[in-house]
């Protein structure tokens, strides 16, 4: 299960691992035929359908992060079929070694928890390669929903999961990157399957949708909408705000600024 320091890294982008040929970012425009050209090699159908955090929904995508249903693949039958295909004699890139030993970082395949790295050639780039970061999850749509990155620059997925952890941790509960909600006691799953469950427990109430979720605005706007009060909810998010300050943002500032404003105005 990835765990909540890797849950960051994906829904912000980065942390490239073949630092000796290093990657670029992929354009918007190359990701299909690129991501068509893994779901060929890997024999896995509309692997579109499975992108997570911001690969395919902005302008560039510094990888690709792809979800891999371990139920059904495992990482060493797919590391197989990505080294067949790199030894292919027609491939003019063929490396001298596939899997990566211990410090080095120039090898075209990385295995870490439960991810597994590709130095992937972007299809209509000749010579350009993008990091794919294939990621083995037991439920494709709970991932999709955990590590959306819908924001609107200049937030971001952190963001959004520095709002979900406050939620949570309003309830005595955690956020727990691919986990879900869990008792901050126990440790025990609150809800880990359901996202519009995870929208009601969250928001506390029952009529809440995991659209509701989806985006910061999205949760700002429903809780303001179950309050009335920008006052109320900027006390609900207080920890979350203080945080994103630190990114120089206001979440302030995506509520009602007329309400905001005679708030502080009467203050």
């Amino acid at each position: 299960m990835i765990n909540f320091k890797e849950y960051y890294r994906v829904i912000v982008e980065g942390g490239n691992v073949f630092t000796v040929d290093p990657t670029v970012r992929i354009q918007l425009a190359y990701i299909k035929p690129t991501v068509d050209m893994l779901s060929n090699i890997i024999n896995i159908k509309n692997l579109d359908n499975c992108l997570l955090g911001s690969t395919g929904k902005r302008e560039s995508s510094g990888d690709l992060d792809i979800a891999i249903d371990s139920r059904k693949y495992t990482k060493d039958e797919i590391t197989n079929l990505l080294i067949k295909w790199c030894e292919d004699p027609e491939r003019n890139f063929v490396p001298k070694y596939y899997i990566a030993r211990a410090g080095d970082s120039k090898s075209w395949l990385r295995a870490s928890g439960d991810q597994l790295h590709f130095r992937t050639p972007i299809v209509g780039l000749d010579g350009q390669f993008v990091q794919t970061d294939f990621m083995f999850v037991q439920d494709i749509k709970w991932a999709k929903f955990v590590l959306a990155n819908d924001e609107a620059s200049p937030y971001n997925g952190k963001h959004r999961g520095v709002i979900l952890s406050t939620l949570a941790k309003n309830i005595n509960c955690k956020w727990s990157g691919l986990k879900g909600i869990t008792n901050r006691t126990s440790g025990a799953v609150v809800e880990g399957s359901n996202p519009d469950r995870v929208a009601q427990i969250l928001l506390g109430d029952k009529n809440a949708k995991k659209g509701n979720l989806k985006t910061i605005p999205n949760i700002l706007s429903f809780l303001y909408k179950k309050y009335n009060d920008v006052e109320v909810v900027l006390n609900i998010l207080v920890a979350a705000r203080q945080i994103i300050l630190k990114d120089g943002l206001d979440i302030a500032t995506l509520l009602p600024q007329q309400k905001l404003k005679a708030k502080v105005e009467n203050d």
